[in-house]
């Protein structure tokens, strides 16, 4: 903020009106680096799991920059500012959740930000500093794998109230609306196969005389054949969605299992990988050695008992290509199905009614 607009937030104090000031200043906000820098890195934080990234990312897409008073400007540039700073990996990056597909600049648990005397300096530097004691340095680090063992147990209580849901229901979706809609798709498929089953069974030879004899002036002549074929197309096409439904949910129906029965052994296991990782970084101040290419050797986001990140992204599963046009075709030839069954069921009674092919 330029000493012009300090002057008229010190008036704005005394009682002046600089609401005009303050929704003009938005525009310098908007084009601030700062605010570049921070829709940009925005994109890689909705990447990962941890709180602190997706603290960064609710508070990115909550902010309304829209200041009425050039105080509420002056807040708003101050958080921007802050948020752009701290939306760096470096600063989010919990070494117990890292998504085992993660590449970028951060390649070592020693690049991570560690408060160390009221600043924030990279765990290398904490390392190598030889004006504090080796105790002072281990407990520094014990007080930041706390909170990232913290996040990590987070993680796996999400994933707990997670797997309480179905597979592919919503946030905002209730269990009794995903149940409903899953019910109901598979009444229609029995309800269809079973009508085709009786008309089948049902002796009708003035219908089905047009399997043999087929006449284009006879409607049944059409029907005979549009009917099986609509109905195995769909049949095909729904057993190989729910083919796929079942092959990409499985993680989460194992992790639906294995978490009703064995809740604390994951607890226990990140525990055990928190304290590992703190052996290994005591190991590295006892001896003042660089931290390098270990980024990923301590999470537990994929490699504990369960993969946590297919299972509290198991609603992302409805966005994929494959699940979305298998999805479409189900829907599609499924009315058609039910469009010519109707329409030959029809054809059927009527001819089984009046002895006569239609």
């Amino acid at each position: 903020m330029d000493g012009q607009l300090k002057f008229y937030l010190l008036a704005e104090t005394g009682g002046w009106d600089c609401s005009a000031y303050a929704f003009a200043y938005r525009t310098t906000i908007l084009q601030s680096d700062a605010y570049q820098v921070l829709s940009l890195n925005v994109l890689q934080a909705k990447k990962h799991l941890s709180t602190i990234a997706q603290d960064i990312v609710n508070q990115y897409e909550n902010m309304k920059i829209e200041p009425k008073t050039l105080s509420e400007a002056f807040v708003l540039e101050t958080k921007i500012e802050y948020l752009a700073l701290h939306s760096f990996p470096e600063f989010y990056l919990n070494p117990l959740a890292i998504d085992p597909n993660y590449n970028s600049e951060v390649t070592s648990i020693g690049e991570l930000m560690f408060d160390f005397k009221g600043r924030e300096v990279p765990l290398n530097q904490i390392i190598l500093d030889d004006t504090v004691s080796l105790e002072d340095k281990k407990e520094l680090v014990d007080r930041k794998l706390d909170d990232f063992l913290g996040d990590m147990n987070n993680l796996v209580s999400i994933s707990i109230q997670t797997v309480q849901k179905r597979a592919f229901a919503k946030e905002n979706e209730k269990n009794s609306q995903e149940l409903f809609s899953t019910l109901l798709g598979i009444f229609s498929f029995v309800v269809m196969q079973v009508i085709f089953f009786f008309m089948l069974v049902i002796d009708n030879p003035f219908y089905y005389a047009s399997y043999y004899d087929p006449q284009p002036q006879y409607v049944t002549s059409y029907t005979v054949f549009m009917l099986p074929i609509s109905i195995l197309l769909f049949d095909v096409i729904y057993s190989l969605f729910h083919i796929h439904k079942a092959r990409i949910s499985e993680p989460f129906m194992y992790a639906r299992r294995f978490l009703k029965r064995y809740q604390q052994q994951v607890y226990d296991d990140i525990l055990n990988k928190k304290r590992d990782l703190y052996d290994y970084i005591c190991g590295a101040i006892n001896t003042k050695i660089i931290l390098k290419d270990d980024i990923k050797d301590f999470s537990k986001l994929s490699s504990s008992y369960i993969d946590f990140k297919e299972v509290i992204n198991v609603s992302s599963l409805k966005e994929r290509k494959s699940y979305r046009i298998l999805q479409a075709l189900t829907y599609v030839f499924g009315t058609i199905a039910w469009i010519v069954l109707i329409i030959s069921l029809s054809v059927f009674i009527i001819s089984k009614a009046f002895g006569g092919r239609i």
